[in-house]
């Protein structure tokens, strides 16, 4: 890449197909980690909307969800996110995964907004 002034390759698989696609900046995140640039727009993974209610981003990681709900949800769970964490508990529990599908935790009401093809990608958490 650098010593033909090129800013990305195309990675081939064993039979000459197309296997993926990498850039410098793939590259220097993965040994110096995230870099914000004007082209990475950061977005809230947790929006207050009233008092008790609250929209997540289900790439909100699991640890951050329990600290910011003052709960324990991970016993036993191997989820990074709370959206890895609610496709686990729907499975364990042979309960469809679908908007508008809702899991009670303790004092916790989380209902699932929207889709990401197969997992959670928005979730409102009511308190109470």
């Amino acid at each position: 890449m650098q010593k033909e002034h090129k800013h990305f390759a195309i990675l081939l698989d064993e039979y000459g197909g197309t296997s993926g696609l990498v850039t410098i900046e793939d590259i220097l995140e993965e040994l110096v980690g995230d870099i914000q640039d004007e082209e990475d727009h950061e977005k809230e993974l947790v929006v207050k909307l009233s008092p008790t209610t609250y929209q997540v981003d289900g790439k909100l990681l699991l640890s951050e969800f329990e600290e910011l709900f003052n709960i324990d949800l991970a016993q036993n769970n191997l989820s990074k996110t709370i959206s890895g964490f609610i496709t686990n508990y729907s499975l364990e529990q042979n309960e469809p995964l679908e908007v508008g599908q809702t899991f009670e935790f303790d004092n916790l009401k989380i209902t699932i907004i929207e889709m990401d093809k197969i997992t959670p990608h928005i979730l409102e958490v009511k308190r109470g």
